[in-house]
């Protein structure tokens, strides 16, 4: 077995997110893929996520690509999040999730005395309702509830709660995709109508292909975290992560182990952190989210600063591949104020790193930077 140390994972996963050295630019597609997608329930992070991994990037190509030339798609995907994906991999997630997730959601739904024939009739009028023409969740709901009183009706209390993960259900189906906002609202269409060459993949293959995706995404990895990254049950992970073994190594990472695909390991003990690598990754970032266990990123002491309840994962400062301190963001007018709080003492060269990355996004938000430190070590900058 080989060992590495978590410098080396660092600078390989760093490579794999294009923050180690990012993209230049009219490689989003390419972006996309190699990170797996970016989470979108904030679409304003997931382009601050990517204009941190390609050079210039702007966010009327990130909008053309959604909207006009489909070659992103926004769709819930993994652990029953909105992501952005690369559309013609989008088959693949489909199969490779569908079976699992669609189950979980009958579940959830079976809590409110939902049962799989509602269900499906709930899915039908969805379908049948996003025929015509892209339609609003509030259009959604107004078309389908005629045939859901008659037909379903103890679906009508969730629908009353909210349509999205009524949406959502139909979408990890690979019926459905978001579609360009009407103003404030989203719209949802269908995705036969939306996305054009689509080509069914066997479950299993899709499965393993997955798997191989988030190894060279997020590896070294356990079979845990593959099943969290991906919103599995472990022994469902198991089963794919058990079809793979002939193509992966165990690797021991200053005593923890963890496995990578064969192919990768050369490229991991090659792996080499830049002298000072600092970023700042948005709300969200998929960096952040590929594991389930975060202590290779960050200490206790500062873990519910950054994982916070119900799932929100704040913007953090990354250094070297580990998180530094979190930040915001808030424009006003023409101007965007940044502030960043550091977990500990921050040298002078950090914090020129610091002002670099929090230009770039101003120059993204099209303003000019008002940048602050906040907390007990902002004042004093180590030399």
């Amino acid at each position: 077995m080989s060992s590495v140390t978590w410098s080396q994972v660092h600078a390989f996963r760093l490579q794999r997110h294009f923050l180690g050295q990012p993209a230049s630019a009219g490689n989003l597609l390419d972006v996309v893929s190699a990170t797996c997608g970016m989470q979108a329930q904030v679409m304003s992070a997931a382009q601050l996520a990517l204009r941190t991994r390609i050079h210039g990037l702007t966010a009327p190509e990130i909008e053309r690509a959604l909207w006009q030339d489909r070659t992103l798609v926004k769709v819930w995907c993994m652990r029953g999040t909105l992501h952005v994906l690369s559309a013609r991999e989008l088959p693949l997630y489909v199969a490779a999730l569908k079976p699992y997730r669609l189950k979980q959601e009958q579940r959830w739904m079976a809590r409110f005395g939902v049962d799989a024939a509602a269900i499906e009739t709930m899915a039908d009028a969805i379908f049948t309702a996003l025929s015509a023409a892209p339609l609003t969740r509030r259009e959604v709901s107004q078309a389908i509830s005629p045939r859901l009183r008659n037909d379903a009706p103890q679906i009508q209390e969730l629908l009353e709660h909210g349509w999205g993960g009524l949406g959502k259900y139909v979408c990890l189906q690979g019926n459905l995709c978001l579609g360009p906002n009407q103003g404030q609202e989203a719209t949802f269409v269908r995705r036969d109508q939306w996305l054009k060459d689509w080509e069914d993949i066997p479950g299993e293959m899709a499965e393993d292909l997955l798997l191989k995706h988030y190894l060279r995404a997020y590896g070294p990895a356990t079979v845990q975290d593959f099943a969290a990254w991906a919103g599995l049950a472990v022994k469902d992970a198991s089963r794919i992560w058990g079809r793979l073994q002939a193509e992966m190594c165990n690797v021991d990472i200053e005593g923890s182990q963890a496995a990578i695909l064969e192919r990768d390991l050369h490229i991991l003990r090659e792996a080499a952190l830049a002298t000072e690598d600092v970023r700042l990754l948005p709300h969200f970032d998929v960096y952040l989210l590929g594991h389930r266990s975060k202590s290779h990123l960050i200490d206790d002491a500062h873990y519910k600063r950054v994982y916070r309840a119900a799932g929100w994962i704040s913007p953090v400062v990354l250094i070297n591949g580990r998180i530094a301190g979190v930040w915001s963001h808030r424009q006003r007018g023409k101007t965007l104020q940044v502030s960043v709080e550091p977990f500990g003492q921050l040298s002078r060269s950090q914090r020129a790193a610091i002002e670099s990355r929090a230009a770039d996004v101003a120059d993204f938000c099209a303003a000019s930077l008002k940048l602050e430190y906040t907390g007990t070590t902002a004042k004093y900058p180590a030399n």
